[in-house]
């Protein structure tokens, strides 16, 4: 189930029994297993893959930079 509100890119691989939840942001090149659970405001980029039955909490930001300015 994918919410109304969420943005997926047409490219993306996203299984059908995966769950994206509100305002989430899923790019191109992203790939989601089964069972995925991918909650509110969710922001994934770049060639990522999550794997079966992983679930990510609300304003993660998963495949770009970190934060971090010394990395």
């Amino acid at each position: 189930m994918i919410h109304k509100t969420a943005i997926v890119e047409e490219k993306s691989n996203i299984a059908k029994s995966a769950k994206i939840g509100p305002y989430s942001i899923i790019g191109p090149e992203v790939e989601i297993e089964d069972d995925v659970e991918i909650q509110s405001h969710v922001c994934i980029t770049g060639k990522t893959k999550i794997g079966v039955g992983t679930k990510i909490f609300s304003f993660a930001s998963i495949g770009s930079q970190p934060q971090d300015l010394k990395f």
